[in-house]
Parts: C-alpha cells; sequence; structure tokens
C-alpha cells in the first residue's frame, strides 16, 4: 500500500517569538555551500522521479516560503538536486495528493489542534503522525484523537532507532510490522496442526444427535459464561 501524503499542519500563525521560522531555521543546519552544490544533500534517485517532482512544484498554486531551487535534470545524479523546499498551501493542493518521496514539505494552516485532527480523522490514516508538543493534555488528545501506524512526538527519525518497538502502517498506509522480530513473525508462516487421540472420540459423543437434555444443558451453559468485556475503544474518533 502506498502511504498516504506528507503534510504539515502548522498553527497559524506558523511562527511565535520563541519558534523562528523555517525559513530561518533551516541555515543553522545547513551545509555552507548551497543545497545544489553541496555532496551533503542527497539526490533525486532518477530521472523519472526528478521530473514528477519538479512537474508537481511548477502545478502547485502554493507560496513557496522556503528553498524551490532545482538542478537541470538528467543522467547524472548530480543534475537532479532540490532544494529542501516547504509551500505554504491551500487545502486541494496538487502537493497534497500523493506522498512526495521529495525533499518537499507542503504546510496547511490551521486554526487549532482541534482542526488539525478533524483533518486527519477524515482522510486515509497516515503511516506515521509527527506531532510537536511537550503538553501532555495534547499528546494524550492526539493520541486518542487519531489512528495511525505510528505516533512519535518531538522528532521525526528517532523511533526507528528503538528495536523494541514495530514499524508499520495501518489501514490504507499498510499491514504488517517489521524491526527485528516482528519482522521474522510477519513473513513467518505459522501453520496449525492439531491430533486428536482416538481415545478421546466416546469424550465427544455429547455433540452428536440426538441431543439429550443434559448436552443441551451444557451447550447452553457455555453460552452463559462471563466474558470480560475490553474497554471501549474510540477507533480514533474521540468525542472532542
Amino acid at each position: 500500500s502506498v502511504s498516504p501524503p506528507t503534510t504539515s499542519l502548522s498553527h497559524t500563525p506558523t511562527s511565535t517569538p520563541s519558534s523562528p521560522p523555517p525559513a530561518k531555521l533551516l541555515p543553522r543546519s545547513s551545509p555552507t555551500a548551497p543545497a545544489l552544490d553541496s555532496t551533503d544533500y542527497g539526490r533525486i534517485v532518477s530521472q523519472l522521479h526528478f521530473q514528477r517532482i519538479t512537474h508537481l512544484l511548477e502545478k502547485t498554486k502554493g507560496t513557496v516560503e522556503v528553498g524551490g531551487a532545482k538542478g537541470p535534470g538528467g543522467a547524472e545524479a548530480k543534475d537532479r538536486g532540490i532544494e529542501p523546499t516547504i509551500v505554504k498551501v491551500k487545502e486541494g493542493d496538487v502537493l497534497l495528493e500523493e506522498e512526495l518521496f521529495a525533499p518537499v514539505l507542503p504546510v496547511l494552516g490551521v486554526e487549532s489542534l482541534d482542526e488539525a485532527l478533524a483533518y486527519v480523522r477524515k482522510r486515509d490514516h497516515p503511516l506515521v503522525i509527527y506531532a510537536f508538543s511537550e503538553d501532555k493534555a495534547t499528546q494524550d488528545k492526539i493520541r486518542k484523537s487519531t489512528m495511525s501506524g505510528g505516533l512519535v512526538f518531538n522528532d521525526t527519525f528517532q523511533q526507528l532507532s528503538v528495536n523494541e518497538i514495530p514499524f508499520g502502517g495501518v489501514g490504507e498506509s499498510g499491514y504488517g510490522r517489521q524491526v527485528l522480530k516482528y519482522t521474522f513473525e510477519e513473513f513467518t508462516y505459522q501453520r496449525t496442526v492439531v491430533d486428536i487421540p482416538q481415545s478421546e472420540e466416546p469424550k465427544n459423543a455429547l455433540r452428536y444427535p440426538p441431543s439429550s437434555k443434559e448436552s443441551l444443558a451444557l451447550f447452553e451453559g457455555w453460552l452463559r459464561v462471563p466474558i470480560e468485556e475490553p474497554p471501549a475503544s474510540t477507533n480514533g474518533k474521540a468525542n472532542l
């Protein structure tokens, strides 16, 4: 399955005095050379994908806030560079239609956390939700109100370094889990084999007709065995 589109939901306005805008943050972590000239940046894997991304950047109706420059393209990998690019978009933009697999991040402004959660819930289940907040109440609300393959707070990578937890999607973002033992278990065929000794057959006579009062009472008794009710699931739709 293909993962739903990569989208950043940002509270409007996108910057505060304690949180510089992306245009000021990016140079702090960037090489001194321009991205298209730097060997520290990766290149697009093929000319076909380079053309796909440049076509999307040409079609978007959004505003390029950061980056946007690209190489000439061609057979040489060095010519297939695209600057880390942030595009401010509105709903329905072409950049929100598919997973980009590129250094291009569409940012959609929202007025509140509730609006952001509603946006997530009405679309395909994402592979991972990355949420940036240290407020525990906010984290809990996001966890209870959404469904995704993974949920990571305040980072976009560290969860991949934890071997004890699986990585995978849900619904439209894919089924199955991988990472060490989870990969082995996911791709291992488990065949169920049961061998009932013939000596046990007389004990099973009550399952055959004609039924007696005793056998019916036994079966009815099984229907009355109390089953502990599991906790209610919101299925990603909490009462907000």
